[in-house]
């Protein structure tokens, strides 16, 4: 935020009904209301019950927000000197991902046309667990005020690393694979797909175990709000999402107390939810401000929320929420480069997912097909008759285009209410 280009103005004069075409800020720089919104009756009380009665409303709004005076959970209060760090940080830019080692992508193991190796997949389940534990257990001690090692989370970063370096695409599923993600489950997941783009795009060690950190942390945050807020399954009113967005202020806070985390994992944690459109929070940031990781998680975080169940929403399917991330893209509000690379690491039809082929056999994709991300590879798991096929069968493992076939249809997958890409128009808006 440019103070010179604000004007600190009472609550009570702002126009219900108006549409912004600049954030609204508190007096401390956090973004309230993004560009688009408009001011209702509802969240000017909101503001009220947080102790919010002066805001701060860019010069061009003035005339159409602003008019004559009209007749509870505790926000967040950020810590001066921090926010004035990262403020520094943010304003110093422009950044830049600077690399000091090789791509990480070379020293990937790839598959091909590998099934998932059985006894491997174990053991990285097996590891998956415990992190999600491990991670839940540093999350409560965090939000507890308690002694916090970094460490504990790096070393959670290196045995995801690890695994992926191994299998990314069995790794990736497995992070996944949770029914009902709470939070460690979606920071984990969050933080593998990061470190997968980021490898796509050609970063180095350092800079992927820096994603992937961030990814495990960046979402702490969400532990302090009640669980009928961050586990809601029913539309959330303005305050309950007024709260979502106060987020990355509680998590800056606690990562401000946390040992032994690389100096650049506070500020783009308090990044990854801004847009490059400007339309993000906490302070409305637009591109030029937002570190490139910030952007790399932002994608990353997006498909892992689309993914799993919402507030009053199904769980996407993983083609419908890759659509949903490219016409975000399109609409220049996420990163076109970091989109590009996350359809890379998935394919355009999501690894894990399930799809009809031509010759109407069902088939779970399986890996990526190098450049081709319409064409993965996949594995039939029934044949046109609806017989299921030996997982053994290595016969079974195909690129749909080389045996003349054509992806016809994404399939939700067994099992889970999905939301298709037709079912998401038919929702009103």
């Amino acid at each position: 935020m440019n103070t010179d280009d604000s004007v600190k103005v009472d609550l009570a004069t702002l126009v219900v009904g108006c549409q912004l075409q600049h954030p609204i800020y508190d007096p401390s720089g956090i973004v309230l209301l993004s560009k688009g919104s408009t001011v209702t009756e509802g969240i000017k009380h909101i503001f009220l019950d947080h102790g919010i009665e002066k805001v701060q409303v860019h010069r061009d709004d003035v005339a159409n927000v602003v008019g004559a005076p009209a007749e509870k959970s505790p926000i967040a209060q950020f810590d001066g000197e921090l926010r004035q760090k990262l403020n520094e940080f943010i304003e110093a830019g422009p950044f830049r991902a600077e690399d000091s080692g090789p791509p990480l992508r070379e020293s990937m193991v790839t598959h091909n046309r590998e099934a998932y190796n059985p006894e491997q997949r174990e053991r990285l389940s097996s590891r998956h667990r415990r992190a999600t534990k491990a991670l839940d257990s540093v999350m409560r001690a965090a939000v507890r005020g308690g002694a916090v090692n970094g460490r504990e989370v790096g070393q959670l970063t290196a045995a995801s690393l690890e695994s992926m370096t191994e299998d990314c695409e069995s790794t990736i599923t497995i992070a996944s694979g949770a029914d009902d993600k709470g939070v460690p489950e979606q920071s984990l997941q969050t933080a593998a797909l990061g470190m997968a783009i980021g490898i796509e795009m050609g970063l180095d060690a350092e800079s992927v175990r820096t994603i992937g950190t961030t990814g495990l942390v960046a979402d702490w945050g969400m532990m302090h709000l009640p669980e009928d807020i961050r586990g809601a399954k029913r539309q959330l009113n303005e305050g309950q999402l007024f709260e979502i967005q106060q987020v990355p202020i509680f998590t800056a806070e606690m990562l401000h107390r946390t040992s032994d985390l690389p100096k650049l994992i506070l500020p783009v944690a308090y990044q990854i939810h801004e847009r490059i459109d400007g339309t993000g929070y906490p302070t409305g940031r637009d591109a030029s401000s937002i570190h490139p990781f910030a952007k790399i998680l932002h994608v990353a975080d997006l498909y892992t929320a689309l993914t799993a169940p919402g507030p009053n929403r199904r769980p996407m399917m993983p083609y419908a929420a890759m659509k949903t991330i490219l016409r975000e893209a399109s609409r220049k509000s996420v990163d076109v480069d970091v989109t590009r690379s996350l359809l890379q690491v998935l394919s355009l039809f999501p690894i894990g997912s399930y799809v009809a082929l031509s010759n109407r056999s069902v088939a779970r994709v399986l890996r990526r097909n190098a450049e081709d991300y319409s064409s993965p590879i996949v594995q039939i798991v029934a044949d046109r008759n609806g017989n299921m096929v030996d997982p053994d069968d290595e016969d079974a493992i195909m690129i749909p285009a080389e045996g003349g076939l054509e992806i016809t249809q994404a399939l939700p997958a067994p099992g889970r209410n999905e939301l298709s890409s037709q079912q998401l128009l038919e929702i009103p808006a």
